[in-house]
């Protein structure tokens, strides 16, 4: 994956089917590949511990607790504002993927020093469906940049608006 590149994270997904797993029996879980730079995957990651260290925790709180730790939103509209823009996000583009289907394994082909082509998009995902999922990117992009005033982690916000930007470049080419 492009570290620039902001496919929707797998955040609901992962966060509704731990606690599952919790309750046949697991106790263990690998969890890895995760591109920290990424906001997507860094969300999803954190997500991912906190949900395994009190899987009877409702997914919101973890999501809730993360967006504080990570990007110190100044108020909680801020951060109810936050919550929404990676659920959009992940909504936009998941949405046209199967239910069962986990969307952070996109392993791009390696092309001599550098990624290959962003596949999550152009394999995943027909032309229209790239189409709707760019404008939806467009309208989150709005919604983040009203939150960098809000939140005092603005480098965070920076990133999340760097990958958007090159998610769509990406579906431009």
């Amino acid at each position: 994956m492009r570290k620039h590149d902001v496919p929707a994270d797998d955040t609901r997904r992962t966060a509704s089917h731990l606690p599952g797993l919790f309750a046949g029996g697991g106790r263990a879980c690998e969890y890895f590949f995760h591109i920290l730079a990424n906001p997507g995957d860094e969300i999803s990651f954190w997500m991912a511990g906190k949900v395994l260290s009190d899987p009877h925790m409702p997914w919101e709180t973890h999501l809730k607790s993360c967006l504080d730790e990570l990007y110190e939103p100044m108020t909680p509209t801020a951060r109810d504002g936050l919550a929404q823009v990676f659920l959009e996000a992940e909504e936009a583009y998941m949405r046209y993927l199967p239910r069962d289907h986990c969307g952070t394994i996109s392993l791009e082909p390696l092309a001599s020093n550098r990624p290959g082509p962003p596949i999550y998009l152009t394999e995943r995902l027909s032309q229209s469906q790239r189409k709707a999922y760019g404008r939806r990117l467009e309208s989150i992009k709005r919604d983040v940049g009203k939150l960098a005033s809000v939140v005092a982690q603005t480098d965070k916000i920076r990133r999340i608006l760097r990958c958007i930007e090159g998610c769509q470049e990406s579906m431009r080419q």
